[in-house]
């Protein structure tokens, strides 16, 4: 699966690779344990993450790497949180007795400066506090400007597990989809807002589109592996493993099959020894853990 959601960036993975290393010890009955935040210790050297040892054991290396395509997704994707933090701020006070949904177009969003979507959730709070009868009414209300958006009051029946009990929640709508008759809740977000609607691809799109992804995600793959690579070369007498999960947000979508076979038939640089995919494992229908295999 490819995660769009990146998750909280802290000096030290540990607490995103703890999972990891009990997996593996459970697998293969080993107690490793956390030696060493290495990148946060050797801070005038390229050094992998984390350094686990255990008693008679030969010491393992981790690295783990963010596989993301397209490369600005990165960017675009904090653009969605700078948008939602920013309302928050400016609405919270007013919209507190109730769930509420602001829907956005995604392509809007692509490619600005934090500067600017502050500057449209500004101008989207101003219009919402202008009217807030109608913004608190399930039609809600909605503009294509800044950008084309929709705030309205979302009824519980509606609702499910991923959403705040009181508050604002954010939603980003693709203008994609890649067949007919998916979708329709979206144009009913933006049913007040002409010249706003999907686009359906065509077979040949998708077709297209999926080996654009295949290309971007294997150079991408190969290029953080050599990186990895270089971290490990300090540590010959330990084993060397690389993590990966793949992020992305495209109209197209890639299969476990598909990363599996960039990951194995990619080129790996000799001083990897081994390559795990991080892939959700659901624990209930909205919430899920990662879940290592080793695909290489």
């Amino acid at each position: 699966m490819i995660f769009g959601c990146f998750p909280p960036q802290e000096k030290c993975e540990w607490s995103h690779l703890k999972s990891f290393v009990d997996q593996y010890n459970t697998k293969f009955g080993k107690v490793y344990t956390r030696s060493a935040c290495l990148d946060v210790e050797e801070r005038n050297k390229k050094a992998p993450e984390l350094l686990l040892e255990a008693p008679g054991e030969t010491s393992i290396v981790l690295e783990h790497k963010s596989v993301v395509w397209p490369t600005k997704h990165l960017s675009d994707h904090h653009n969605e949180h700078h948008l939602g933090d920013r309302l928050h701020i400016l609405l919270s006070d007013l919209f507190q007795d109730s769930v509420y949904q602001l829907a956005v177009d995604a392509e809007s969003l692509k490619g600005k400066t934090k500067k600017e979507v502050e500057r449209f959730a500004e101008q989207i709070a101003d219009i919402v506090l202008s009217d807030v009868i109608n913004a608190k009414s399930q039609r809600g209300i909605g503009k294509r400007k800044p950008i084309p958006w929709s705030f309205r009051h979302f009824p519980p029946d509606e609702r499910d597990e991923t959403f705040p009990k009181t508050g604002i929640r954010v939603e980003v709508w693709e203008r994609f989809e890649t067949s007919p008759g998916i979708g329709r809740k979206i144009l009913e977000q933006f049913e007040t807002l002409p010249g706003v609607g999907l686009k359906v691809l065509e077979p040949s799109e998708t077709f297209q589109g999926v080996e654009r992804a295949k290309s971007g995600y294997t150079e991408e793959f190969e290029r953080l592996a050599k990186d990895a690579a270089e971290k490990f070369a300090e540590y010959a007498n330990s084993m060397k493993l690389l993590l990966v999960q793949f992020y992305g947000d495209s109209p197209v979508a890639l299969s476990d099959e598909d990363i599996i076979a960039i990951i194995q038939s990619a080129q790996l640089p000799e001083l990897i020894d081994q390559v795990w995919l991080g892939q959700p494992e659901w624990v209930s229908e909205y919430d899920y853990e990662i879940a290592w295999e080793r695909v290489r």
